[in-house]
């Protein structure tokens, strides 16, 4: 389960810097291997589908920072304003593209693929998380050791 729940806000901003950091290593990793394999416009069309899904996951992020110091009531609002921000932002993409007549297939591929990518960045985290946290309960060392 993906839970962030006994976590401080500094190890929190520490975890999602580090995720961050690694969405865009496998952005720029995803964009290269399109560029060989396609080159182009999709390549291009693709790019601009990893800065949306970036841009989207910084959002995401930012709003649970945020609203770690909030009341639920606070958090519950951030939540929707947030949620509403996304939804907006992802209208205005898709009416923008199909508007210019540009292929829209990529950048959805690709928004599609990172967040596929964000989850397993933060399934493995979590459970490398998990796994010290159980090891330093039972009385082992933090690197799992015993």
């Amino acid at each position: 389960m993906l839970s962030f729940k006994d976590y401080t806000k500094a190890e929190l901003q520490r975890a999602i810097s580090l995720a961050l950091m690694r969405q865009i290593i496998i952005a720029v990793v995803l964009f290269l291997l399109a560029y060989m394999l396609i080159g182009g416009q999709p390549a291009y069309m693709f790019a601009v589908g990893l800065l949306w899904s970036l841009a989207d996951t910084a959002m995401v992020f930012g709003s649970t920072v945020r609203g770690m110091d909030s009341s639920p009531q606070a958090g519950k609002r951030l939540l929707k304003i947030t949620f509403t921000i996304r939804l907006g932002l992802a209208l205005l993409m898709v009416f923008v593209i199909v508007r210019m007549k540009l292929s829209l297939l990529p950048v959805l591929l690709a928004f599609i693929l990172m967040h596929v990518f964000l989850l397993l960045n933060l399934l493995i985290f979590t459970r490398l998380t998990k796994k010290k946290t159980t090891a330093v309960e039972k009385g082992g060392k933090e690197d799992g050791s015993c």
